[in-house]
């Protein structure tokens, strides 16, 4: 499958408030994208969490990147990357393992970025033509991972498009409240 990327911003990351400003800058862009409020917010914990692996593990050295994507069937959605300096990740199956830490926190980063996105990779590889419009000026790092969310395709055939779940309830047999 091949994915067109455009839009492409790209930011350093050398120090923690670099956190806040990733996650608001991806959660405007996933708005302009079309992403519902409760996918913005998906997109903001991925990105705060993929931002904060460089604080934690990267030694604060780190790049992010991200871009609207479309695959050749004209599905649409974002694109993160997040590269760092760290001693790099030894063993992909055990750091998405909930609880997995070597830097005393909770160790819920890696897990909760693969649950909520669509794909996620860790040390993918890129692209030649985006490798060398985005990364050829940025260092060489130890680690990248890269993940994506889709626009769900949304096929609803109610009056209400803005949908995505619903709920009723009655009171039980000679009762007037739930």
């Amino acid at each position: 499958m091949d994915i067109k990327r455009d839009h492409i911003q790209s930011i350093q990351i050398d120090h923690a408030s670099d956190v806040g400003v990733c996650r608001r800058k991806a959660s405007s862009f996933a708005k302009k994208l079309g992403f519902t409020d409760v996918k913005v917010g998906e997109i903001a914990i991925i990105v705060s969490e993929l931002v904060s692996n460089v604080i934690k593990h990267g030694e604060s050295k780190g790049h992010f990147v991200m871009c609207r994507i479309q695959d050749d069937h004209n599905h649409q959605g974002i694109e993160t990357w997040c590269c760092d300096e760290g001693d790099g990740i030894q063993d992909p199956k055990l750091v998405m393992v909930d609880g997995m830490s070597n830097k005393n926190t909770l160790g819920l980063g890696m897990g909760s970025i693969r649950r909520l996105s669509d794909e996620f990779e860790i040390n993918p590889d890129k692209p030649d033509h985006f490798k060398y419009e985005v990364f050829s000026s940025i260092r060489t790092y130890n680690t990248c991972l890269r993940s994506r969310k889709w626009l769900p395709n949304t096929q609803w055939a109610g009056t209400n498009k803005k949908i995505e779940i619903g709920a009723s309830s009655r009171p039980k047999p000679g009762e007037t409240f739930n």
